[in-house]
């Protein structure tokens, strides 16, 4: 069953909340496969001008998907709550919510 709202807006951290998730099984997930690639011996991770491997690689590899997700998320974020601000002043959204049944039972 489907539900249709009309809004004025999609609330801040509503909006960076989904765009951090997106990110992060993204672009995320392909930056932890470069350190995954790095800890076998391949050159995909690069600090500081040189390659690292092993168990470094793998790390800066997981640390750098977090970060990278994080700044796109709020750079992203930024430009988009701007102009969600300015086209809500305008018209409203009109959103189409698909009910999710049974949530519960597993």
């Amino acid at each position: 069953m489907d539900k249709r709202i009309t809004t004025r807006g999609i609330r801040a951290g509503s909006l960076f909340k989904i765009l951090f998730i997106g990110h992060a099984f993204s672009f995320g997930l392909l930056v932890v496969l470069m350190g995954v690639f790095s800890f076998f011996g391949y050159e995909t991770v690069i600090l500081q001008g040189n390659p690292v491997f092993g168990v470094t690689g793998l790390v800066s590899g997981v640390f750098s998907a977090a970060i990278f997700a994080l700044l796109f998320s709020f750079f992203n974020w930024l430009f988009i709550l701007t102009g969600n601000w300015l086209y809500t002043r305008f018209r409203p959204y009109d959103i189409t919510i698909n009910a999710v049944d049974n949530l519960d039972e597993k």
